[in-house]
């Protein structure tokens, strides 16, 4: 272990976490293209490619998030020949209910390879945030540690599911996790290049989505706390971490700001600041909801705790409960709440405003949790730990490892359908959850499939998407 406590690898581990790390990879590129344009990628294409090809943001405010993950993924989208935005329905009068359609549609034959390329840059932030996952994991826990987060992370179901659509959930995910890995570091190591990190990761957290703020937010929690949880130099400690939340502030506003070109009219970041009150307003009147055969407008205070039991895997459930009580009695037994202290204050924070949010729209927006949950899990390979000696108890895990992987492989690439034995599988997760836990739009080819191998003419078709399924040769009324 070295001075910044990373722990050292053998040739052996470092080929295992590769693999998994190219597992992640091959499964979410060879999904790509089998996976239909989900209903609100349109959304977020148009409005990047339009803020890209114009400069225009009167289409951001329509998408209602911050432009980073929207440029991200259209940015692939300017190596080919694209629409004129003059001659797209919808574009003059700024209504993306129109123009999203028409700009899918546009590319016509070219849909699918413009949708891969499109997808890119949200894969390659999914790698990203599994090796600071498995680097925070083995710094902590060593390196067995680190292989079983990495490894509950590459063959998660969920994760796979949203690191190959062209969305805000997975980059906002990725990015606040990256930023709390830094300032855990920031809090044990204090040094210019973890400040950086950390800024740098929260601006980009705070650019990919609206809710972004919430990484600032716990920031702000977590680094006075930790100063006051410390056993001497209080004052100096609390001084350096005011200091500390002032240049992560002001450096993450910036990057937020440079992301919108740094607006000037009619006043900075005036863009962003509508976006935040119009999702003030959604946040206070709720969004639409479906849970276990009951629609209501201003959602439940069990949906994500339902949610999380029956579209989490069970080994990941199990381990993650029993990481937890360990890291909890660690905490209380030996006094060392700090150690866990981003954990607590980061993931404890986030459960508690899903819980009490009134806009239950899906599993994915827990995805900020899930990486905590690994984490939690490889601190079972704690030393202090006296199963670790029990020489049953690593095959074991082993082989429910092997049985998960089986069924992640097995769902291949419909990881969206992904439901639990406690929901009855894909096949019963419609009795619960519906919308972006189901059918979010992805499964047109698997249709169109279907049609063909069935010698099925036309069906009658009920469908949430802005992509006409004409596009993917769908024969329907």
């Amino acid at each position: 272990m070295d001075k910044d406590g990373k722990t050292a690898l053998n040739t052996g581990q470092w080929i295992i976490a590769l693999a998994l790390l190219m597992a992640l990879a091959l499964q979410a590129m060879t999904a790509l293209p089998a996976l239909s344009l989900t209903a609100d990628e349109p959304v977020y294409l148009a409005a990047g490619y339009a803020a890209l090809r114009t400069g225009d943001w009167r289409m951001a405010t329509q998408a209602q998030h911050p432009p980073l993950m929207q440029v991200l993924s259209a940015l692939p989208l300017l190596l080919q020949p694209g629409p004129d935005l003059n001659t797209l329905d919808g574009w003059t009068s700024a209504e993306m209910s129109r123009l999203a359609p028409a700009f899918v549609a546009w590319y016509g034959d070219r849909l699918a390879p413009t949708t891969f390329a499109a997808r890119l840059p949200t894969v390659g932030i999914g790698l990203l945030w599994a090796a600071f996952l498995f680097r925070w994991a083995a710094d902590r826990f060593g390196p067995w540690g680190g292989l079983l987060a990495l490894a509950l992370f590459s063959f998660d179901p969920n994760i796979l599911a949203h690191t190959t659509l062209a969305t805000t959930d997975a980059g906002f995910a990725a990015f606040s996790f990256v930023a709390l890995f830094g300032a855990a570091r920031l809090l044990r190591h204090p040094s210019p290049r973890y400040l950086l990190l950390t800024g740098l990761a929260l601006g980009a957290s705070l650019s990919a989505k609206s809710i972004g703020f919430f990484t600032a937010l716990a920031l702000i929690v977590l680094l006075p706390l930790d100063a006051l949880l410390g056993k001497t130099g209080r004052l100096r400690r609390l001084l350096r971490a005011v200091g500390h939340l002032t240049i992560l502030l002001t450096l993450g506003l910036l990057i937020l700001w440079a992301t919108w070109g740094f607006e000037l009219q009619p006043a900075p970041l005036a863009t962003q600041r509508q976006i935040w009150h119009e999702m003030q307003t959604h946040l206070s009147t709720g969004h639409t909801g479906y849970l276990m055969g009951q629609i209501r407008a201003t959602g439940w205070r069990l949906y994500y705790p339902i949610a999380l039991l029956l579209k989490t895997p069970p080994l990941t459930l199990a381990l993650t409960l029993g990481g937890l009580v360990t890291a909890i009695a660690i905490s209380i037994s030996a006094r060392r709440l700090r150690t866990w202290l981003p954990v607590w204050v980061y993931g404890g924070g986030y459960a508690a405003a899903a819980i009490l949010s009134q806009v239950a729209t899906g599993y994915r927006f827990l995805l900020p949790i899930l990486p905590l949950c690994f984490l939690l899990a490889a601190g079972l390979f704690s030393h202090r730990l006296t199963w670790k000696v029990t020489p049953i108890v690593r095959p074991v895990i082993s082989i429910l490892i092997a049985g998960h992987i089986a069924v992640v492989v097995h769902l291949h690439p419909h990881y969206l359908t992904y439901f639990n034995a406690l929901a009855g599988g894909p096949t019963g997760g419609h009795r619960y959850l519906v919308d972006s836990n189901l059918d979010w739009g992805q499964s047109f080819l698997a249709l169109r499939t279907f049609l063909e191998t069935e010698d099925i003419r036309q069906v009658r078709l009920s469908y949430y998407t802005y992509t006409d399924p004409a596009l993917y040769d769908i024969p329907y009324q």
